[in-house]
C-alpha cells in the first residue's frame, strides 16, 4: 500500500493508518495480538491528531488538564517512585527531566473520542476498551523498564525516543503492568516461570529508533524501555479488552447471589465468641459442593451471546426508574413524599 493510497490530505483516522504499510490483513494475519510491529511513514497520515490544539505541545495539554498527573523519574536518577502531582508540578518537573505519564487523555481532550471509537470498531472491541495515554520527556528520560497489562499502538508525534523491546520469557497475559523492580510483583510472580529479571532482558532483543510518524504497536506482556534523544510528546492508544477470568467472575457473581446462603455474611470468625473452625469449614462445603449445580449451568453458546452485548448492558444489578410519589402532601409537612 503507498503513501498516496491513505490520502494524506484527509483528517480521517483509522486502524488502516496504524497498521502502514502492511494494510489491515496482514496485521491482523501476522500480528494482532501476540507479535511487536513497528510502522514507518509520514507524520500526515495522522493529521487528524495534529489538528487537535491540546496535543501541539506538553504545555497546551495540561492547561487542560482536570486531574493529577503521573511523572516518572530520569533513568539516571535514584528515585524509585512513580509522582502524581498537579499539573503545574508536573510541568516543572518535565522540565527538569521528568518524564510526564498522562494516561486517560480524552478526559481532557474530547477531541480524541471520535478516534477511539472509530478504532474500536476497527479492531472489534467493546466501546471503552480503549483509551489514549501521552508520554513526554525530556533527553535522556523515558520508561524504566517493564511490561503492560494491555497492548497499544503508540505513535511518535514530535522528537526521537529510542526503544529496546524483549520477548517475556517468565510469563505471558500478565494480569497487571510490571515494572522490572526487587521484589517483583507477587502476584505476577506466583504465575512466572524461571528466574525473574533484574534488569532489563536483551535475550532476542531489538532496538528501535522512533521519529515523528513512527508507530510502535506493543503487545501485551512485551519487555520495553525508552529513552529520549531530544525533547520527545508521543500518545498511546491503549487496548485494555477484559480477561475471562473477569468475565467468568462477574457472571458466577451474578448467578451466586440469587441464592440466599451465598449472600450471607460469613459468621463470626476470631476471639472467644467466634465460630468454631470446623463449624465454618462445613458451612462452606456445603456452598463449594452447590456450585456444581451453577457450572452445570454454564453455556459457551449463551455466555458469547451475552457477552457480545455493550457492555454497559451487561450484569445490571438495578434498573434506574422516575421514583413513584406513594403519598401526596402531609398536614405541616412538605411533600410529595417519594421513594
Amino acid at each position: 500500500m503507498s503513501e498516496d493510497s491513505l490520502d494524506l490530505g484527509s483528517t480521517a483516522f483509522n486502524l488502516r493508518a496504524l497498521t502502514h504499510p502492511l494494510g489491515l490483513d496482514e496485521f491482523f494475519a501476522n500480528h494482532w495480538p501476540t507479535k511487536l510491529f513497528v510502522g514507518q511513514g509520514d507524520m500526515n497520515r495522522f493529521r487528524a491528531l495534529l489538528q487537535i490544539p491540546e496535543l501541539g505541545s506538553i504545555e497546551s495539554l495540561l492547561s487542560v488538564a482536570s486531574g493529577p498527573i503521573r511523572l516518572w523519574p530520569p533513568h539516571q536518577n535514584n528515585h524509585e517512585g512513580t509522582l502524581v502531582e498537579p499539573p503545574e508540578q508536573a510541568l516543572r518537573l518535565y522540565r527538569a527531566g521528568w518524564t510526564i505519564y498522562f494516561n486517560q487523555v480524552e478526559q481532557s481532550v474530547p477531541a480524541l473520542l471520535p478516534l477511539i471509537r472509530r478504532l474500536e470498531a476497527d479492531l472489534g472491541l467493546h466501546t471503552g476498551h480503549v483509551a489514549t495515554e501521552v508520554f513526554a520527556s525530556h533527553a535522556s528520560a523515558g520508561a524504566r523498564p517493564h511490561c503492560d497489562f494491555d497492548f497499544g499502538f503508540n505513535v511518535q508525534i514530535r522528537g526521537q525516543k529510542t526503544w529496546r523491546l524483549c520477548p517475556n520469557r517468565n510469563f505471558s497475559n500478565p494480569h497487571t503492568s510490571v515494572i522490572i523492580e526487587t521484589p517483583f510483583n507477587p502476584e505476577v510472580a506466583a504465575y512466572s516461570q524461571g528466574e525473574l529479571p533484574r534488569a532489563m532482558p536483551t535475550e532476542d532483543g531489538i532496538e528501535v529508533v522512533a521519529e515523528p510518524g513512527t508507530v510502535v504497536f506493543i503487545p501485551r506482556g512485551m519487555w520495553h524501555t525508552t529513552v529520549a534523544t531530544e525533547p520527545s510528546f508521543a500518545l498511546t492508544f491503549a487496548c485494555k479488552g477484559t480477561m475471562w477470568s473477569q468475565y467468568l467472575t462477574q457472571e458466577f457473581q451474578q448467578r451466586l447471589q440469587r441464592f440466599a446462603p451465598w449472600r450471607e455474611f460469613p459468621d463470626r470468625w476470631v476471639g472467644e465468641n467466634g465460630v468454631a473452625k470446623a463449624a465454618r469449614e462445613k458451612k462452606l462445603a456445603v456452598l463449594i459442593e452447590g456450585l456444581k449445580e451453577v457450572v452445570e449451568e454454564l453455556s459457551a453458546n449463551q455466555l458469547i451471546k451475552t457477552w457480545s452485548q455493550p457492555r454497559a448492558d451487561l450484569y445490571e444489578v438495578a434498573v434506574e426508574k422516575k421514583p413513584e410519589v406513594l403519598a401526596g402532601p402531609i398536614d405541616g409537612h412538605p411533600g410529595p413524599f417519594v421513594s
